[in-house]
């Protein structure tokens, strides 16, 4: 197994210790695990199905030269893009709204995300804050009590890693659906408090970013299914198809002008350009990712499907407080 080959490469090189677990508690449990053994000022995290690009981890901690920062993500690329519609529509999609799109948050100051593929924390943070909490979400819940205790997170492009995305339709939908409960979890229940701007220690970037939340992941996402819902049925089938031939070119010229910005910043622009073949079925896929998320949402609001989901242990999800 894995961890039989982590022991082997620390047999083999010194000052490498490798930690085991006899049984499974779940992602949190595995990262909360070494903290108490933790003497380095910076802690760097990534997913076991995730690899580093040359020189990531030494881009990853440059940002810390500046005390207010308290985590920093790295960015993420995907591994297998050309195995299957899925993965390719998906590696363009993860560079638009993880390179493209965290560049942005970052220079705003309301980044909220430090994906748990490739990440890196400021230890005295981790021990504010008393490390990761069980899902959902764990990545963007450790980044958001982060925010409020004053810290700075910043986005390092530079710093990459790649990691695999699923392959069928029916797992990445699965996939998504599972990350956006957290929508709910975390900016609708337990960090809710963040949109307070008289909060005790209230910053306006953490009230934008939350707001910024709440308008993308909740308000336009029911408002643009409900939109549809009634254009459906108020107007003809011959106006519907017009409209929607509009909309999808109205959305297709600004994916156009997206993909000249990224082609301008990016590192690789012959690789992303190759991507960007991806742009006139970008539209039909993220109405698609538009409506997996309006199912998790809702379910999430209504029954908290998330503490039934064996990502984590059943033991370990019980044990934990239920947001």
């Amino acid at each position: 197994g894995m961890a039989d080959k982590a022991q082997a490469f620390a047999f083999q090189h010194p000052g490498v210790t490798v930690l085991r677990r006899k049984e499974r508690g779940g992602k949190s449990s595995a990262m909360n695990m070494p903290l108490p053994l933790i003497r380095s000022e910076i802690v760097v995290v990534l997913d076991s199905d995730s690899h580093l690009a040359e020189g990531a981890i030494w881009h990853i901690v440059q940002p810390f030269a500046n005390p207010r920062v308290g985590a920093v993500s790295g960015c993420i690329s995907a591994r297998n893009p050309f195995e299957s519609m899925a993965t390719f529509l998906q590696a363009f999609e993860y560079r638009r709204t993880i390179f493209m799109g965290r560049i942005l948050q970052s220079r705003l100051g309301i980044l909220g995300i430090v994906s748990g593929a490739l990440g890196a924390f400021r230890k005295e943070a981790l021990d504010r804050v008393g490390g990761w909490d069980v899902g959902p979400g764990e990545d963007g819940d450790l980044t958001i009590k982060i925010r409020k205790c004053g810290y700075d997170v910043v986005f390092k492009p530079e710093a990459s890693c790649f990691t695999n995305t699923p392959v069928t339709w029916h797992a990445l939908i699965r996939q998504r659906r599972r990350w956006e409960w957290a929508a709910i979890t975390l900016e609708c229940r337990k960090h809710v408090d963040v949109g307070n701007p008289f909060r005790k220690n209230a910053r306006l970037s953490d009230f934008v970013m939350m707001v910024e939340r709440w308008l993308f992941n909740f308000i336009l996402v029911y408002t643009g299914i409900i939109s549809a819902i009634y254009l459906a049925c108020a107007f003809s089938p011959r106006y519907v198809l017009y409209l929607t031939m509009a909309f999808y070119l109205v959305y297709f010229v600004c994916e156009l002008l997206q993909l000249l910005v990224l082609a301008y910043y990016s590192p690789n622009r012959k690789s992303d350009l190759l991507l960007g073949i991806a742009t006139p079925l970008m539209p039909a896929y993220l109405a698609l990712q538009k409506l997996v998320t309006c199912w998790a949402i809702t379910e999430e609001l209504l029954f908290r499907r998330s503490f039934r989901d064996n990502f984590v242990p059943q033991r370990v999800r019980e044990a934990t407080w239920h947001w």
